[in-house]
């Protein structure tokens, strides 16, 4: 299940082939979509389980027995989802992080081109967020998006509504995760502008 719920595929560096940012914002978009449909239908099934199980018990829902199983099993849910989230999130620190690039020596997924426009050196697309969602730190956050996004796509065991977002997003681990690769992200863009001085 952890192999289903996590995004890192997504993020694999296996696939990876050098697109400017529109055309890859248009692919990433569309394999997301096709992702998120697996997990909630992996959801579904999950809860069909539950009610077989329930129907062939033929306990009341009420039954303190029932629902403290029902309790566990929401746990391990949490448990499950909050490893997938972390594993994606360190997916998405490996796409970014130079060091990891360059042990595995693979290519850059998004091109990013450093013009001159006088008086001065732009990168295009930017690095900053854009108007139109393609500068680079839109894309990054647009992965961290999507992993946060599984949580909120699986309906609880535990109550007729709602979703495990809140518990998972809110985890210590998650959230440490998830400032790492904003941390990590300005380093490198960091880098990146060194780079650009140079030519200032």
């Amino acid at each position: 299940i952890l192999g289903k719920w996590s995004l890192s595929s997504l993020f694999d560096h296996g696939f990876r082939r050098t697109l400017p940012a529109s055309e890859y914002l248009e692919s990433f978009k569309g394999s997301l979509a096709a992702r998120m449909h697996e997990i909630r239908e992996e959801g579904l099934r999950i809860h069909t389980h539950l009610q077989n199980i329930h129907s062939t018990l033929q306990v009341s829902r009420g039954e303190p027995a029932w629902r403290q199983f029902v309790l566990h099993l929401s746990s391990k849910v949490v448990d499950i989802l909050r490893e997938a989230t972390v594993a994606s999130l360190a997916s998405v620190s490996n796409m970014i992080d130079p060091s990891y690039i360059s042990v595995h020596s693979l290519p850059p997924i998004i091109e990013s081109r450093l013009e001159l426009a006088a008086p001065d050196v732009l990168f295009d697309p930017p690095l900053s967020k854009s108007p139109h969602g393609e500068g680079l730190a839109d894309i990054v956050e647009s992965w961290i998006k999507a992993s946060l996004t599984v949580p909120a796509s699986l309906k609880r065991l535990d109550a007729p509504q709602g979703d495990y977002s809140e518990e998972v997003c809110q985890d210590v681990s998650v959230a440490s995760s998830v400032a790492s690769v904003r941390t990590l992200t300005e380093e490198v863009f960091g880098q990146c502008n060194d780079i650009r001085d140079t030519y200032i």
